[in-house]
């Protein structure tokens, strides 16, 4: 029974070492090549292909002679115009928390503040 067991572990043993191994060297490359317009149709449309393709996807839709540099150019203004108003809300926030901030970031400076940098005039500096 101990030999069994001592075998079975051994066997166990090589397997899990050897196991990571044999799927590292069985890396599977999909060398299908998708057409530029099956790529765009898979995300819905050409909008929505310009802002998730991957690189490998954008390489074949810009060789694609139907890729329109106009249209991939307005997709992206229309995209980032989209956030604007958000962009703007945020803006407004953070400038009415910096005029309303009672947090004593900024500390004014007295008699008992020390500076890092000696002001200009003392050891030689100018």
């Amino acid at each position: 029974m101990i030999r069994f067991l001592h075998s079975t572990f051994i066997l166990c043993f090589i397997i899990a070492i050897s196991a990571p191994n044999v799927v590292a060297q069985s890396n599977i490359v999909f060398t299908a090549q998708k057409s530029a317009e099956k790529i765009i149709d898979s995300y819905g449309g050409f909008n929505h292909a310009v802002i998730n393709m991957t690189r490998d996807e954008w390489d074949i839709v810009r060789s694609w002679e139907g890729f329109d540099e106009n249209a991939y150019l307005e997709s992206l203004v229309n995209f980032k115009a989209s956030f604007s108003e958000d962009r703007e809300k945020r803006k407004i926030s953070r400038q009415a928390k910096v005029l309303q901030s009672d947090c004593n970031c900024w500390v004014e400076p007295d008699e008992s503040y020390t500076t890092m940098v000696p002001p200009p005039g003392l050891a030689g500096l100018q």
